[in-house]
C-alpha cells in the first residue's frame, strides 16, 4: 500500500471521528475525546508522509512539469458542462521551487 492511496483518508477520518463521537460519545463518558484525537493523529501521520515524499522528490512528477513533484487529486467537478479553473475541485501538494539562497 502506498501513501497516495491513503489521500482520501485525510478527509474521511476526521469526519468519521466526529460521527463516532457524536453517536456513541455519551456512552464513553469522559474518554470519548480519544476517538477524534486518534483520528486527527492518523491524518497527521499520513500528511507528514506525503509531505516527506513531495519534499524528497519521491512523489510523482506533476502533469506537465519536469521538476515539480506532488500529488493531484481530482475529487469531483462542480459544473461538468463548464471547464474553468474555479469549477473543478482538485487539490495538489507541490514542492517549493528551488531556491539558490538556501
Amino acid at each position: 500500500m502506498n501513501l497516495e492511496s491513503l489521500i482520501p483518508l485525510l478527509v474521511v477520518l476526521p469526519m468519521a471521528g466526529f460521527l463516532v463521537t457524536a453517536l456513541i460519545g455519551r456512552r464513553l463518558g469522559k474518554q470519548a475525546h480519544w476517538i477524534p484525537v486518534l483520528a486527527i493523529f492518523v491524518v497527521w501521520v499520513i500528511a507528514m508522509g506525503l509531505v516527506y515524499q513531495v519534499l524528497s522528490g519521491a512523489a510523482p512528477l506533476l502533469p506537465g512539469s519536469e521538476d515539480s513533484h506532488g500529488y493531484v487529486v481530482h475529487w469531483f467537478s462542480w459544473i461538468p458542462a463548464v471547464t474553468s479553473s474555479w469549477t473543478s475541485a482538485s487539490s495538489s501538494i507541490r514542492s517549493p521551487p528551488a531556491c539558490s539562497s538556501w
